[in-house]
């Protein structure tokens, strides 16, 4: 007679009521997925036909990995994975460690951090070439820079616009930028120099005849020495033979000249689209690559994990890194360490890593977090299971005694 069964039973009871209970003490906790026991029988390893089993052990803790809901948040660094990966963090200590919890924010030094003070890893960017994310290269920690965005001077430029075929030569020549009789339309864009420095660039279209047209140029009121000459065909194409914008817009900025404040300012207007049809003058595009200096003002994070920054010259694009995803081959095997972590060992299999939406990885929902998939009103349902079998391996117990009782009881 054994009373083992019946404590193999309240063993195993109990530790499934520790599990439901940190289910349910979990069910805010982001990122959290719920747990449950996987049980085994008990056999002695005489293996004979006619023994009893020798009770019940816990088998292992298994971890359902399925995606808990998606919840909006206000914070742009609160992030969700839309399908399978986890985020890579490393550890103070230097370790690496995975998860699902994607409540970030920066720390002094600018690094994505959760909680605890891990930093979230991904692809840093080229120190050579900002705003250029360096792909391939090991993961390393994410870190927003404190400095601001350095100005561009503007190089190229690319206007697209028609010219309405129905307007007569003008009644004042030759061309004067301050007489409206003496030009058919006129567009302007702002353009930069290197110091970050704006100024105008306008732009004058004379009719010469029926298709034949020349293009004049002003930069902040004064006027430029080079002109365009654009032919059109009878279609209202433009002729590009010889290209009118094949070489570059010349700035005489040099010293006693009218923009000798004009810093290093070469325009290219290769891009430049130009038609003629019987409608009226339009502007469809205006397009530089130039800006002024500015300030980080914000973050955004897009579907492909790419951290872009938000300054105050306009621009809202600028990468500053992109976040890597891990996957395995088999998360039950992941070891949790706490702090909503989990650790790799030799049954999850090795770690593949990648971007968000490549691979067997899941997209960045940025704004959001995945909230614990813990289902309450199971688990409750389970409480009350497992409440009453540990009652009945206790009323086990209490049997086996009382036939104890009643051996030693015999005269």
């Amino acid at each position: 007679m054994s009373f083992q069964h019946g404590i193999s039973g309240l063993n195993s009871t109990s530790k499934a009521l520790d599990s439901i209970a940190n289910n349910i003490a979990n069910t805010a906790t982001v990122g959290y997925k719920a747990g449950s026991l996987r049980f085994q029988d008990l056999f002695n390893a005489s293996r004979n036909a006619n023994q009893v089993g020798g009770g019940t052990l816990v088998g292992k803790v298994h971890y359902n990995f399925d995606q808990g809901n998606i919840k909006a948040t206000a914070n742009p660094l609160d992030l969700a994975i839309g399908g399978n990966g986890f985020f890579l963090m490393t550890r103070p200590d230097g370790s690496v460690a995975y998860s699902r919890n994607g409540q970030f924010d920066l720390d002094r030094d600018g690094f994505i951090v959760n909680a605890g003070g891990d930093r979230l890893m991904g692809y840093g960017i080229d120190p050579l070439n900002p705003g250029v994310i360096q792909q391939g290269a090991l993961p390393v920690p994410l870190q927003v820079p404190t400095v601001g965005m350095n100005p561009r001077a503007t190089t190229e430029l690319m206007i697209s616009a028609n010219l309405d075929a129905r307007h007569a030569t003008p009644t004042v020549t030759p061309f004067d930028p301050t007489d409206v009789e003496s030009y058919n339309a006129v567009t302007s864009s702002q353009v930069f120099d290197s110091q970050g420095n704006p100024h105008t660039l306008s732009m004058f279209f004379v009719k010469n005849d029926a298709n034949a047209w020349t293009m004049h140029f002003t930069l902040d009121g004064t006027a430029l020495p080079d002109t365009r000459a654009l032919t059109f065909a009878t279609d209202g194409s433009l002729v590009t033979d010889p290209d009118p914008f094949a070489a570059p817009l010349t700035i005489p900025a040099a010293p006693g000249s009218a923009l000798a404040g004009v810093n290093d300012l070469v325009l290219d207007l290769g891009g430049t689209r130009m038609s003629q049809w019987g409608s009226p003058f339009a502007v469809t595009g205006a397009v530089q690559d130039g800006y002024a200096s500015g300030e980080l003002t914000g973050l955004s994070v897009d579907a492909e994990g790419r951290i872009l920054g938000i300054y105050s010259n306009g621009i809202s694009n600028r990468a500053l890194g992109q976040i890597q995803l891990a996957t395995f081959r088999n998360p039950n095997g992941l070891t949790p360490i706490g702090g909503n972590l989990w650790t790799e060992t030799f049954a999850s299999g090795e770690r593949v890593i990648g971007t968000p939406n490549t691979g067997l990885n899941g997209g960045i929902m940025s704004g959001m977090v995945e909230e614990s998939n813990v289902n309450l009103t199971n688990e409750l349902v389970d409480m009350i299971t497992f409440q009453r079998n540990y009652q009945a391996n206790a009323q086990s117990i209490r049997a086996q005694d009382q036939v104890l009782q009643t051996l030693v009881s015999l005269r």
